[in-house]
């Protein structure tokens, strides 16, 4: 990271640079000069998922639903993206701040406006030039770790579910939820992180934000999952029934388990097994 930051301040020596976030993917810094501040993101380990963000910071410039896209630079082989710094707080700060001070009134809605949001995501008009990889609704491989009852019981769901419920294609976030999206200085909400962008069902970022929400925040989910789904409906018209997004939410599952590896800790991989069970018979909406 020091080497890094190095090459970094190499680069904008006008800046002034510190640490903003990041994690085990992405080097993340604040930028600072003549009192304006911008974000630069440095992908540590995947320059392809950063070639997916800038294509949807471009594809999105004028619709303000993401942070602007000031440049991409290479930075010792790694690609940089220089941005927008959006000042505002994180739907997800905003809702535990509620929750400390029990105003739980004032948490539903947010996730209203987090349905409005991401249905004027899966509005935006898409075509090949926006050259995002596809996602398809496909049955789980197996993996070694995970209960081999878990496998069978998602290939019969799956199965069952059919591809008869199929819904056009969208722009998908991939990992949209209230830790993602910023309520900024002027009372809207930007979406960040664009690095899992991708096209397919849009009931891949719904059951997202059921999942996430029931597990981080069990005691008021069933109230905030249905004044999110019923924001998004209010704006976009779709296929969400219970059943449906039941099957999105184990999907999105297995797509979090395939991204863990034989040589992760073994905690790690009893956890998704307890999860993957917790789910299936989970009421989410």
């Amino acid at each position: 990271m020091d080497r890094l930051r190095e090459m970094v301040q190499r680069q904008f020596s006008d800046y002034l640079i510190s640490p903003l976030r990041g994690g085990g993917t992405n080097a993340v810094f604040l930028m600072e000069h003549s009192g304006r501040r911008s974000v630069l993101k440095v992908a540590m380990i995947s320059n392809s998922k950063a070639f997916v963000e800038e294509n949807c910071l471009k594809w999105l410039a004028e619709r303000r639903v993401a942070p602007l896209l000031y440049q991409s630079i290479m930075i010792d082989g790694h690609t940089g993206i220089h941005m927008e710094f959006i000042n505002g707080k994180s739907i997800l700060s905003m809702v535990q701040e509620y929750l400390i001070s029990s105003s739980y009134d004032s948490i539903y809605p947010l996730f209203s406006t987090l349905g409005e949001l991401l249905a004027d995501v899966h509005y935006v008009p898409i075509d090949n030039k926006l050259e995002l990889p596809g996602l398809l609704f496909e049955a789980p491989l197996e993996k070694a770790f995970i209960d081999a009852n878990l496998h069978k019981r998602s290939i019969e769901l799956f199965k069952d579910f059919g591809e008869t419920l199929g819904q056009p294609p969208v722009l998908l976030h991939g990992d949209f939820g209230y830790h993602n999206v910023i309520r900024d200085s002027s009372g809207s909400n930007r979406l960040i992180d664009w690095e899992l962008a991708s096209i397919g069902d849009p009931r891949v970022d719904v059951a997202n934000v059921l999942f996430w929400t029931h597990l981080h925040f069990p005691d008021i989910a069933l109230d905030c999952g249905r004044v999110f789904v019923d924001g998004y409906k209010a704006r976009r018209r779709a296929g969400c029934s219970l059943e449906e997004l039941h099957t999105f939410v184990i999907y999105q599952i297995w797509r979090i388990i395939d991204m863990v590896k034989d040589e992760f800790p073994n905690q790690v991989k009893l956890e998704w097994n307890r999860r993957l069970l917790w789910a299936f018979d989970h009421v989410f909406i």
